[in-house]
């Protein structure tokens, strides 16, 4: 795309020089101006790049508790051989005697920033313009995400609340004290009673890994956090299904929440009490807040961009990503290992970011079978890469019956919590009802592997 060719390209970028004068003047006729400026703006943000200078000159003098006036501001840019870059000797005079009045300074920011993400805007479709044109068509899916990263960079700038005071910090902090002291689940419910106590439930901008061999149950337990968020919270739950359809996926859900086998459903032949009892759940579950997508091939900025597409648009509370390995990194490379990191750190960031627990089943690898327990151990998730650093609780799926029919433990499967960044280590034991899809309790009393252990 050429200059000449697009009639765009021969416009004045929005600006606003004046403003940009008014806000660098008032910042060095009073300091109280610049900690309110610096909330709304970066040195990027201005269009004339001496403006930048002198902006990153102020701060760099606030933040080192030097004094700003003209005389400090000149001696930082000859400091930095930036002096001579002004357009004129009186210009650090010019842009105090532009702003009559320092109080104004903020409301000139505003102007400045916004000023700035039109720029920024037009520069992210510029760029789309341009990929569009060159990028195989195959890459379509890829295009729409780094534009919508593009804009989403855009838009998101700096916050002036984007700090939090310590009476606020110590307020919480108390509340989840007395929270916790009473029994009360921190996170979201898992839904599995013994499993809440153990981690605290699924904490806000946490990454929580569901690790297990094939058929173990790890997608049955996401979708086990997902029932329980959207079903019985009244929460937002988004999964991203990126090896079963939406229909597979949904008739596992009915199973879980009918109790009616899921051979059942597959084949289609239901009583009349069964058929009932699908359109009541049905009926009931119209209002629901879970989000299935499909995300076979997905990347971690895919799943990003659908993730805080659901949470402006329905609000979010869970992500689930069924499963790790089945991503594709941001970057291909034959080392799978790093790839694999890649996504896993893009994960616990995409958790951070959207401030909600993100929760990812992961493939272990054949070593749990070799040896004589068949228990898994952190040390065999697959291409774990970063995953054990990344990751904030690591929950292992152990079923005894799978390798030992004989065993008298039947239907139990072994949760095991091999990290727990906050809290202490163990194993809970639940009943795998895989035919009906779910876990639940272990009835009539809850316990846990090593209370057994203990002769409890």
């Amino acid at each position: 795309m050429s200059e000449s060719s697009d009639p765009l390209a021969q416009r004045v970028p929005p600006n606003d020089q004046q403003a940009e004068m008014v806000v660098l003047g008032g910042m060095m006729l009073n300091r109280d101006v610049i900690i309110d400026v610096a909330a709304i703006l970066n040195a990027g943000d201005f269009y004339r790049p001496v403006h930048g200078l002198i902006f990153e000159a102020i701060t760099d003098l606030d933040s080192a508790g030097e004094p700003v006036d003209m005389m400090t501001v000149a001696a930082k840019l000859l400091d930095t051989g930036y002096l001579s870059k002004l357009p004129s000797p009186t210009y650090l005079h010019d842009l105090v005697d532009s702003c009559v009045t320092p109080a104004n300074a903020e409301w000139f920011a505003k102007r400045v920033k916004a000023k700035s993400t039109r720029r920024e805007i037009i520069v992210a479709c510029s760029y789309g313009i341009e990929w569009a044109h060159k990028i195989d068509e195959d890459l379509t899916e890829q295009l729409v995400e780094r534009v919508q990263a593009r804009i989403h960079a855009a838009t998101t700038g700096s916050s002036s609340e984007d700090s939090t005071s310590w009476a606020d910090v110590a307020d919480e902090t108390i509340s989840a004290i007395e929270a916790a002291a009473e029994g009360a689940t921190q996170g979201l419910s898992t839904g599995l009673t013994d499993l809440d106590a153990l981690i605290g439930g699924l904490g806000a901008g946490q990454l929580i890994i569901v690790a297990g061999r094939p058929a173990m149950g790890k997608s049955v337990l996401l979708a086990d956090f997902c029932r329980q968020a959207a079903f019985r919270d009244g929460m937002t739950a988004a999964l991203f299904s990126l090896e079963m359809s939406k229909q597979e996926f949904g008739r596992r859900i009915v199973s879980a929440e009918t109790g009616i086998g899921l051979s059942a459903l597959k084949s289609g032949e239901l009583t009349e009490d069964e058929w009932s009892k699908v359109m009541t759940f049905r009926a009931e579950s119209d209002s629901s807040r879970l989000r299935v997508i499909e995300a076979a091939g997905s990347t971690i900025e895919s799943i990003r961009a659908r993730a805080r597409r659901i949470q402006q648009q329905h609000g979010l509370d869970l992500v689930a990503v069924d499963y790790l390995q089945l991503m594709i990194g941001s970057k291909q490379t034959d080392n799978r290992q790093a790839e694999v990191s890649g996504i896993s750190r893009g994960l616990k960031l995409l958790a951070m970011e959207l401030g909600v627990p993100v929760v990812a089943a992961a493939q272990l690898n054949r070593g749990v079978e070799s040896r004589t327990d068949k228990r898994p151990t952190m040390s065999d998730l697959r291409e774990s890469g970063s995953i054990e650093n990344d990751a904030d609780v690591i929950i292992l799926l152990h079923r005894p019956a799978y390798y030992d029919k004989a065993t008298p433990r039947g239907a139990e499967i072994d949760l095991i919590v091999d990290k727990n960044r906050h809290g202490q280590q163990d194993t809970v034991i639940a009943v795998a009802q895989l035919h009906r899809s779910r876990l639940v309790d272990c009835a009539p009393k809850s316990y846990t592997a090593s209370a057994l252990s203990k002769g409890h």
